[in-house]
């Protein structure tokens, strides 16, 4: 089992933020959502924003694209800031991936509309350095 495959299968996101139709959770929402390799990941940007007349926007090495292509599950208004988490599938543990950055839809759970998460791992070690953990 390759590291891709190990880690990079699908994700966890979870958060209090609205559903598709506007409203707020009573109860924690949960997603399962496929991490989206770079290269879709900056096409499906371009398309998006390009569509929607967003500029100034990139997708960096520092980020990380989750979602369904062809499915509406995602991280909605409110979600920001919340965690996108793997399950590494040898020791069975839990590991923070992402944190909920944005998305290029003006509403939630699009079709085609991935989530962009800042990627943790990119900034292991400044939360060491800056948190002693």
């Amino acid at each position: 089992m390759n590291d891709t495959e190990r880690y990079m299968r699908r994700g966890v996101v979870t958060g209090w933020g609205s559903d598709a139709s506007g409203n707020r959770p009573a109860v924690l929402q949960k997603a399962r959502v496929p991490f989206v390799d770079h290269d879709t990941c900056v096409r499906q940007f371009r398309e998006q924003s390009g569509r929607l007349g967003i500029q100034g926007l990139s997708i960096t090495n520092k980020m990380i694209c989750a979602g369904f292509v062809q499915r509406n599950r995602d991280a909605c208004f409110g979600d920001s800031g919340g965690p996108l988490i793997f399950r590494d599938l040898i020791t069975n543990q839990w590991y923070l991936n992402g944190v909920v950055s944005f998305g290029t839809s003006q509403q939630c759970n699009q079709i085609n509309v991935l989530g962009v998460y800042t990627n943790v791992g990119n900034f292991t070690d400044f939360l060491d350095t800056h948190t002693r953990l």
